[in-house]
């Protein structure tokens, strides 16, 4: 059998598809493991990244379509456009002396990490 599990990675994928390093115990587990036993435990952890990676997808996309009918919302209460909208929401949140705080205020929007949020991070430094 060929295995492709990784002995220095693995704390890595464990981390990405958890949030967090592996315990104590995993670590037992693991080195009391034979080869067949640390590629099933690998695969799973592969299988387990690729629901983390949907539901951050997901996510993501409610967290858009939320932000998107804040806007909405400021347009319906007057604001001509979306960069009006949006500097009534950030002059609300504000002040941001920073891109830290730009950051800061769409990583709390959970946008950060997608592409949405990355062109919200610009579109605020425009209206600053």
């Amino acid at each position: 059998m060929h295995y492709t599990f990784d002995e220095n990675i693995v704390s890595d994928l464990y981390k990405d598809a958890y949030g967090f390093r592996p315990g104590a115990d995993f670590w037992s587990d693991w080195k009391n493991a034979s080869n067949k036993t640390k590629q099933k435990v690998w695969d799973d952890l592969l299988i387990d990244l690729e629901h983390s990676i949907e539901r951050d997808r997901a996510d993501a996309a409610r967290a858009a379509e939320e932000f998107l009918g804040r806007i909405e919302q400021m347009i319906e209460y007057g604001a001509a456009d979306y960069e009006t909208a949006l500097r009534w929401i950030v002059d609300a949140e504000g002040p941001f002396d920073d891109d830290q705080d730009i950051e800061h205020f769409v990583w709390k929007q959970g946008l950060l990490c997608c592409e949405f949020g990355r062109q919200l991070v610009k579109d605020i430094k425009g209206i600053m």
